[in-house]
């Protein structure tokens, strides 16, 4: 998260109208692209909510079990008030330095990712997210396996990522890391931009 994932879904889905959304990307792309961004808020901050007032709340549960059995614990369930209607899981793998995030978007529905985060500010995550057209920031490498269930997510970052340089992950630190992320993301997107090809991308993934 991916934290990144929420961004980039909420970007995706200010496109609104079908077909024609790819004509409009192509003409007014730079100005479409400007204007999801500034809807975006530049920071965020979890709070503690009930998983019992998720939209999904046995789908993730769960998952949540499912980390569990892999070795992760509970850092807690939010909302975020700068997104209404966004819900998330934190787990932690403390001796693998591992976050899971399993999210329940109002329009996205649930899907999960393991974020494995490096001292030098690079990043290897696994989503079970579609790809949304959006490139990435150059040190940070996202592997999209829509569809996948914990432990493929799991063995596939322990099998690929790079051992050496990994980030602690605690239960203590969750919360932090996950809003310092996000605001590095948000910050680094707003200062490059979205370009035109990008939101055609964007809405060519919508229309697919």
């Amino acid at each position: 998260m991916n934290t990144g994932t929420i961004v980039l879904i909420a970007i995706a889905i200010f496109l609104l109208t079908p077909l024609s959304r790819i004509v409009l990307a192509a003409i007014f792309g730079h100005s479409i692209g400007e204007a999801a961004l500034k809807r975006q808020p530049d920071t965020i901050h979890l709070r503690t909510a009930e998983p019992a007032k998720f939209r999904h709340p046995g789908r993730v549960q769960a998952l949540a079990s499912e980390y569990e059995q892999r070795g992760f614990e509970s850092a807690g369930s939010f909302t975020i008030p700068e997104m209404p209607g966004v819900h998330l899981q934190l787990l932690v793998h403390t001796d693998d330095c591992m976050l899971a995030t399993i999210y329940d978007h109002p329009v996205a529905g649930v899907f999960h990712d393991v974020v494995n985060r490096y001292a030098d500010g690079s990043a290897w995550t696994y989503t079970t997210a579609r790809e949304t057209g959006l490139k990435h920031r150059d040190n940070v490498r996202m592997t999209n396996l829509p569809g996948a269930e914990p432990a493929s997510l799991v063995d596939t970052a322990r099998r690929e990522r790079p051992q050496a340089g990994l980030r602690a992950c605690t239960i203590a630190n969750a919360v932090a890391d996950f809003e310092q992320a996000y605001a590095e993301y948000m910050a680094w997107m707003k200062n490059r931009g979205i370009s035109t090809g990008e939101v055609v991308a964007v809405a060519r993934r919508k229309v697919a």
